[in-house]
């Protein structure tokens, strides 16, 4: 009989390890299937919204800010998480890098001009003008990721964008530019839907012009008389973005 009870005690030292470690690996096999893949890439295509502030110069001889007839963006970029395990299960914060972000806008402006002539009023038709704008930009900042339920996730941003922006308008201009990206998406699985707010400044340079029409035009003033510079054209811009999202 003791020797039946000391069999029994022997066994049991030897397999109740085995059995935990084989519970603690299915219950941590599990987990991670529970677990939703990292989407760390995202694809974006969008619809823009956007409005051009300038200041009343030569090429836009109105105080009025031009209004986006249409607009579209591409946008490529990564996450690059600071931490392996999501905080209370479900947050995970991030870095995003956004390789390359072409974004472009169509502007329309009706315009009538009006003045004197001989001591006569005149007043020309209204017309209507198209401008074309175009900014290729990098993004980076903070993101934080939040998986409520399933593959369910919310992504939440605000990122600095160092842009290059050309404007065409009867003649090219083009310069750095900063723009500010804030937003958030919403996706299930690899597709969802999100929106960002845009805004920055820009003091767009005329590309190629000449001696004859150098100097700058600011409110009406004229200054830089007889230099070599082009016309300039200092404007800020705002606006929103809605894209459709790829996460891979």
């Amino acid at each position: 009989m003791k020797q039946f009870i000391l069999i029994c005690v022997c066994c049991m030292v030897v397999l109740l390890p085995a059995t935990a470690q084989e519970t603690a690996t299915a219950q941590a096999g599990a987990s991670a299937a529970s677990s939703p893949e990292l989407r760390k890439k995202y694809f974006n295509i969008g619809f823009v919204n956007q409005k051009l502030k300038p200041k009343s110069n030569y090429y836009f001889d109105t105080d009025q800010a031009l209004k986006s007839n249409f607009g579209a963006s591409l946008t490529v970029g990564r996450t690059y998480f600071l931490h392996k395990e999501p905080i209370a299960r479900m947050i995970r914060f991030g870095i995003d890098a956004t390789w390359f972000d072409l974004n472009y806008t169509n502007y329309k402006l009706q315009y009538k001009y009006t003045g004197s002539d001989y001591g006569g009023y005149y007043e020309e038709d209204e017309e209507t003008y198209s401008y074309h704008q175009a900014d290729i930009a990098m993004q980076v900042g903070p993101s934080i990721s939040i998986n409520p339920i399933d593959k369910l996730n919310v992504h939440a941003y605000f990122r600095y964008a160092p842009s290059f922006s050309i404007l065409y308008a009867d003649s090219f201009f083009g310069s750095y530019a900063s723009h500010f990206v804030t937003g958030a998406a919403i996706y299930y699985n690899w597709i969802g839907l999100g929106m960002e707010a845009r805004f920055g400044n820009a003091n767009l340079k005329e590309f190629g012009g000449s001696s004859e029409d150098s100097g700058d035009y600011y409110g009406g003033d004229y200054y830089g008389e007889g230099s070599s510079s082009s016309y300039k054209l200092k404007s800020k811009f705002s606006g929103f973005r809605v894209y459709v999202t790829f996460r891979f």
